[in-house]
Order: C-alpha cells, then sequence, then structure tokens
C-alpha cells in the first residue's frame, strides 16, 4: 500500500481552513459523547456501588458542565487554527472562554448550594446553628462565587480592574 497515495487523500485539508475548524469541532463532538457515555456507564456504576450517596450526587451535578466544557475547548483549539481575521481572533475565543467560565459558574453555585442545604440543615437541626445565620452564610458563599466569577469574566475579557478598585477606595 502507498502511504503517499493515501495521505493525498486528505489534501483538501491543508487547503481549507473553515474544513479543518469543522473537524476538530466535530471530533471534539465525538470525544464529548464519549465522555458522557463513560460518566454515565462507569463513573455512575461506581459511584452507586458506595454507601454514601455524596458521590452520586456530584457526578449529577458535574456530568452536564464536564461534557460542555469538552466541547468548549474543541471549539476553543478549532479557533487557534490561523488566520481568523483582525477583530474574530480575539472575539470568538473570549466568547469560548466566557461560555466556559459560565457553565462551570453555575455548576459551582448549583454545587454549593447544594452542600450548604444538606451540611447546614443537619447543623439547623441539631440546634447548633440558626436559620437566620444559616441563609446568611448560605448567601454571603453565593455572592462571593458570583463576585469571582464576574473577575474572572472581566479578566477574560481583558477590561482593566485598576480604575474599578481605585474608584472603589475614593469612594
Amino acid at each position: 500500500m502507498n502511504f503517499d497515495a493515501f495521505f493525498d487523500q486528505f489534501a483538501i485539508f491543508n487547503e481549507s481552513i473553515l474544513l479543518q475548524r469543522i473537524v476538530i469541532v466535530l471530533i471534539y463532538a465525538i470525544l464529548t459523547k464519549g465522555v458522557d457515555i463513560f460518566i454515565d456507564r462507569v463513573l455512575k456504576s461506581f459511584a452507586s456501588k458506595t454507601k454514601i450517596s455524596f458521590d452520586d450526587k456530584l457526578i449529577n451535578f458535574l456530568h452536564v458542565p464536564i461534557c460542555w466544557s469538552v466541547f468548549w475547548f474543541g471549539i476553543l483549539h478549532a479557533l487557534s487554527i490561523e488566520p481568523l481575521g483582525d477583530p474574530w481572533e480575539i472575539i470568538l475565543p473570549q466568547i469560548a472562554q466566557s461560555m466556559i467560565l459560565i457553565i462551570w459558574l453555575i455548576a459551582t453555585i448549583r454545587v454549593f448550594n447544594w452542600m450548604v442545604e444538606y451540611y447546614m440543615s443537619h447543623a439547623h437541626e441539631r440546634g447548633k446553628i440558626g436559620k437566620d445565620l444559616f441563609m446568611l452564610l448560605k448567601n454571603v458563599i453565593r455572592i462571593i462565587v458570583i463576585i469571582a466569577g464576574l473577575l474572572w469574566f472581566l479578566a477574560i475579557w481583558e477590561i482593566n480592574l485598576t480604575p474599578l478598585f481605585a474608584s472603589a477606595g475614593i469612594a
């Protein structure tokens, strides 16, 4: 078998950058489905064999963000092929990074809310913590996660935060 003739069949990929990007996104979409099946069949079966329910719930919370992250990393990979064009080479990767951040920010908030409600409700039932302190802690954790996500979002878009912090110091 002549390998040069075999690789000449794929010469169209070297000529068309758009086709390269589409193939990369399709490969990552197939990889995403593979990760989805792995989580559904392997990880969930391992987690169901344990006596604790924490791992089952955590896998349920993180299943969707992991799959979407693999897909968006594929889009980032496809966008890394040059040339993309002047305004798009900055904007499109930042949009993909922002989508990954939003996916994980929502997942983090959901996991924190579940953990706080689960563990704090047991402390509340035993009388160790009041209902108002329970709600205060839950809201403080949620606000900290949202502010950290917002600062990270601003860093992705390369927004200079120095004037914001300077005006906050003056105020």
